[in-house]
C-alpha cells in the first residue's frame, strides 16, 4: 500500500508543467537575464568600438606627426631641455627674486661656518658628556 501511495506522488524533479506555462517568477526571471546579458553585451561593443577609436587616432596621429625614436628622440628631448633652461636662465623674474648677495655672491663666510660648526659639535660634546655624568 506504501508503495502504490509512493508511485501515485510525482517527485518534484518529475512535476509536469501547468497548462499556463511557465509561472510569472520564472517569466521575470527570465526576462530580467535576457537583459542583464544584453547589457554586457552593448557594454562590450562599446568598449571594442572606443579601443578601436583610440587605436586609429593613435595611428592618424603617428602619420601626421611621426615620433622620433633612437638617438634622433634622445637629441630632441636634450635640445628641448637646453631651451627650458635658457629660457629660465634668462628669464628677468628669476633675477629679480634672487638678492644683491646671491646674484654678484658674497654673503657666505666661510670662517663664520666653520666657527658655528665646531660650536655645535662643542655643545653636543658637552650634552653627551651630562649624559654620561648623570648615569654614573
Amino acid at each position: 500500500a506504501a508503495a502504490a501511495a509512493a508511485r501515485s506522488q510525482p517527485h518534484a524533479w518529475a512535476k509536469q508543467p501547468t497548462a499556463g506555462g511557465p509561472s510569472a517568477e520564472g517569466r521575470a526571471a527570465a526576462a530580467e537575464a535576457r537583459l542583464t546579458e544584453e547589457r554586457e553585451a552593448a557594454r562590450r561593443k562599446e568598449k571594442l568600438e572606443r579601443k578601436a577609436w583610440r587605436r586609429e587616432q593613435k595611428e592618424q596621429l603617428d602619420e601626421l606627426l611621426p615620433k622620433a625614436t633612437g638617438r634622433e628622440a634622445m637629441l630632441e628631448k636634450k635640445a628641448l631641455r637646453r631651451e627650458q633652461a635658457r629660457a629660465r636662465d634668462d628669464s628677468p623674474d628669476r633675477v629679480m627674486g634672487m638678492s644683491q648677495a646671491d646674484v654678484l655672491g658674497g654673503g657666505d663666510d666661510f670662517q663664520a661656518r666653520v666657527r658655528q660648526e665646531r660650536e655645535r659639535r662643542a655643545r653636543a660634546q658637552a650634552r653627551r658628556q651630562e649624559e654620561l655624568d648623570a648615569r654614573r
